[in-house]
Formats: structure tokens, C-alpha cells, sequence
């Protein structure tokens, strides 16, 4: 009897960079125990990380808040990365989730937040896999703060009351699979479209709605929602903890 051949396996390539010298090698070691994940390196500062994500180029990315050279590295790194490799999936490794760290996280260029003090290494597992599958990672408190600092943005107002009444048919298809949180290549792949052209409908309704980025496109579509409508109408966000994924999926694009 012949035995069907095992599927191949790719390891999860992940880079973990933290000021904590020991704590970054202790979780690298820990990782490398389990073989659904290969650990390319450990750094601490800020210029040794940004060096090793150029040319590495990981799957998944653990970036403490602070590195060796700044208490507040992290964010810089993650928005430093964003100019040359906008599709990093990185997790921020948190030692407070007060809502200006956790925003501001989002904000950088995270797609996960992990507390230190609460998360344990199972869990930390799972989150590498789910935002390594492109899922956002987040608890409830994380997103309640998300969705208060989107309430309080000046762009939920309509400032022009004719704005949604210009937005074309096709506009409303690319808003609305990019409030579901979709980059532009997934929605030009959906709508059989080039990047360039999906590109072109969304500048056209930043200009028309008078905002510059996906995040506002958000907030304005979290207040305007017949922006989202369709020819066969259904629910584009169904209940909160969609709306505040796809939110945070903008923040970090």
C-alpha cells in the first residue's frame, strides 16, 4: 500500500526586534521551538531592524514599542517601513494598551497589538498566524478605542451635502471593498480592474468628498453609509466588530 505524500510546508518567516535584549531572544527562541515558524533574526535598535526587514523582507514582523536607541522606536520603525514595503504584516508588542498607544499603533502600521503583561506565548502563536492570513488582531477594549477615536475625527461630517450624489456607480464598488478592508490589488482582482485604475477611482472620491486617505474614507463611510450602497443592496458593515476591522485594516494600510 503506498502512502499518499505529505503536503509542503512553509514556515512562517518572522523577525522579532524589542530593547529588551533578553526578553527579543528569549521569544525568538521560544518561536524557533515550533516548526510552523522560522525565526530569521533578533535586533534592539532602529537601524539594525530597518536593515534586516529591507533585505529580509519577513513574513511577520514582532516589534516592540521601544528599541534600544528610542522608547518609542517601534513606531518609527513601522512607518518607516510602510514607504518601501506598505504590505508588512507586523504586530506591535505593547507594555500598555491605553488608547493613544493602540491607535497610534494602528496608525503605524500594525495589523496586530499584543499586551505583554496579559498575552500568553499560545496566544501570541495564533496572532502571528492570523495576521500572517491578512486578519486584523485585536480585543474588544483595543477596538472600543479605535472607534471612539474614529467618533471624535472631523471627517465623519459631510461638508458638501451634493459630495455622495457625483460618486459613480464603479466609485461606490472600489469604496466599498476598500472600507471591507481590501488593498488595492485585491480589489482590482475582484473587479477585474488594474491597480492603476483602482487607484485612479479613488483619488477621484477623495476629491469629491474632500479627504486624502483610506482612514477618513472610513470614518466618512461609518456616518454616510449609502455611500456603500449597491444595485442589490446588503449590509457592507454588519455589526460593530466588522466596522472596527475593517477600520483598523485602513488604519494600517
Amino acid at each position: 500500500m503506498s502512502l499518499s505524500p505529505r503536503r509542503s510546508f512553509t514556515p512562517i518567516n518572522v523577525v522579532v526586534a524589542d530593547q529588551d535584549v533578553l526578553a527579543c531572544n528569549l521569544l525568538a527562541s521560544r518561536l524557533r521551538k515550533h516548526r510552523q515558524f522560522q525565526v530569521t533574526e533578533c535586533t534592539e535598535n532602529e537601524t539594525a531592524t530597518l536593515d534586516l526587514l529591507r533585505r529580509v523582507r519577513p513574513s511577520v514582523a514582532l516589534i516592540g514599542e521601544g528599541v534600544r536607541d528610542d522608547p518609542k522606536g517601534g513606531y518609527s520603525i513601522l512607518k518607516k517601513s510602510q514607504s518601501w514595503s506598505p504590505r508588512l504584516r507586523a504586530v506591535m508588542l505593547l507594555g500598555s494598551s491605553d488608547q493613544h498607544s493602540v491607535v497610534e499603533a494602528f496608525r503605524a502600521g500594525a495589523r496586530g497589538i499584543v499586551l505583554r503583561s496579559d498575552c500568553q506565548f499560545a496566544a501570541l502563536c495564533k496572532c502571528v498566524h492570523n495576521v500572517h492570513q491578512g486578519q486584523v488582531w485585536a480585543d474588544n477594549k483595543q477596538v472600543g478605542y479605535v472607534l471612539e477615536a474614529f467618533s471624535r475625527s472631523s471627517a465623519l461630517q459631510t461638508q458638501d451635502p451634493k459630495a455622495l450624489g457625483r460618486i459613480s456607480g464603479r466609485e461606490r464598488d472600489v469604496v466599498r471593498l476598500a472600507v471591507d478592508g481590501l488593498s488595492n490589488r485585491e480589489i482590482a482582482q475582484r473587479l477585474d480592474l488594474s491597480e492603476h485604475t483602482v487607484k485612479n477611482y479613488l483619488f477621484r472620491v477623495f476629491d469629491k468628498l474632500g479627504i486624502s486617505s483610506r482612514v477618513e474614507l472610513v470614518h466618512f463611510a461609518l456616518t454616510n453609509q449609502e455611500i456603500l450602497t449597491v444595485a442589490n443592496p446588503r449590509p457592507a458593515i454588519e455589526d460593530l466588530r466588522t466596522v472596527a476591522s475593517s477600520s483598523l485594516r485602513a488604519l494600517s494600510r
